[in-house]
């Protein structure tokens, strides 16, 4: 009964503080979020090492869940990246130089690594009978606190609260569940690595996948779905062996190596590591040389080492910042020396109303596969 109650007291502090914003002027948030926020979460943090049990229980599944979360990270940043390569990437609104990310870094990472820490010692104290009980309440407080827009969310219409639940609380919950479920099976140190994962892309990265946040939803739901469909699978066939006095086969990290691989490919094509950029063509401009729904990829400017002559097929950003794959019919110099590209697409009729310059010019079309550019058009489509 006694460990119930605390279990109470600290989830009750746990909302108390998140609802603290709500009593700091609009003046003053940014001192709030930089330096009351992380305090109040230190003071709970050293509550509950004060009066929790200190004593661990032994745990059957811990390493399992350690590498089905970490399957999960993977399959996490693997899809969100690749539907950077085809969507586009954006710059990350938040502040990436030096100082903003130390900034950011004391902003989020102590308070996951505090929040993962209290999860943990109220899952693990949570008693036997009322486990689930306490694994409700957590999974709902710990995704309330986790809404770092509260505050304006109560002011929002009911056409944007509809689509704050579907994107983002929706979300919260889900991973908020098995985060809980998680620690309740002692795996706190995965939690914290998905936590960093999920929370610290868009902190500390200088570009992000240019993708709509239903999709992010989306993929956030696959990653745990598959997650839990793994360890569900993992406890079936365990059971199984068990009743059969079976020893059970432990996990190896080798299982990982190809998926992280691939992973990492894809992050060095999606940041332009590599000298390749793929462009998902949207019109049927081109088409006879490539159609809508193609991705070509364009090598970069810089690593062009022929010079760029009439008739080649190039990709250059408007002046709107529109990326345009079109071919050049014609090259002139100003009277100040400037080269400017004359452009049309094969199946227009008319050249482009503005001409290139070279520096909007990205690169050279080299290659093109057919099709796989139509989920990015579909996704991209308002």
């Amino acid at each position: 009964m006694k460990k119930n109650i605390w279990i109470i007291v600290t989830l009750i502090l746990t909302i108390l503080v998140h609802l603290s914003v709500f009593l700091v002027p609009i003046s003053m948030l940014d001192g709030y979020f930089l330096i009351i926020k992380p305090m109040l979460w230190l003071i709970i943090g050293g509550f509950v090492f004060a009066v929790f049990d200190k004593k661990k229980r032994v745990y059957r599944d811990r390493q399992t869940f350690r590498y089905i979360v970490s399957l999960g990270i993977i399959v996490y940043l693997f899809v969100m990246f690749i539907a950077g390569v085809f969507m586009g990437f954006s710059y990350n609104p938040f502040n990436t130089t030096f100082l903003g990310l130390i900034r950011n870094f004391w902003t989020f990472v102590p308070i996951i690594l505090i929040k993962e820490y209290v999860r943990s010692r109220i899952m693990q104290t949570a008693p036997e009978k009322s486990k689930y009980i306490i694994l409700t309440l957590v999974t709902i407080v710990f995704a309330f606190v986790s809404l770092d827009t509260i505050r304006s969310v109560v002011t929002f219409s009911l056409g944007f609260q509809l689509d704050f639940i579907l994107t983002t609380l929706f979300p919260l919950l889900v991973l908020n569940l098995f985060l809980s479920y998680s620690a309740l099976n002692g795996a706190v140190g995965s939690n914290i690595a998905f936590q960093l994962i999920y929370v610290g892309l868009p902190i500390f990265l200088p570009v992000l996948p240019n993708v709509q946040k239903i999709f992010e939803a989306i993929m956030l739901y696959t990653s745990v779905f598959i997650m839990y469909i793994i360890y569900d699978k993992f406890s079936f066939e365990r059971n199984k062996k068990e009743e059969k006095n079976i020893v059970q086969t432990k996990y190896h990290w080798k299982w990982m190596i190809a998926p992280a691989l691939i992973l990492t490919f894809c992050l060095l094509f999606a940041f332009g590591a590599l000298p390749y950029v793929p462009v998902a063509v949207a019109s049927d401009s081109m088409r006879g040389e490539f159609s809508k729904g193609d991705v070509v990829l364009v090598k970069k400017k810089d690593l062009v080492k022929k010079e760029i002559i009439e008739g080649q097929i190039i990709q250059f950003k408007t002046d709107k910042n529109r990326d345009v794959v079109h071919r050049i019919t014609q090259i002139i110099t100003t009277p100040q020396g400037e080269k400017m590209y004359i452009t049309k697409g094969d199946n227009n009729n008319v050249t482009d109303s503005t001409p290139v310059r070279e520096n909007q010019i990205v690169g050279l079309v080299e290659y093109k596969i057919p099709y796989i550019g139509w989920p990015s058009i579909l996704l991209s489509a308002k």
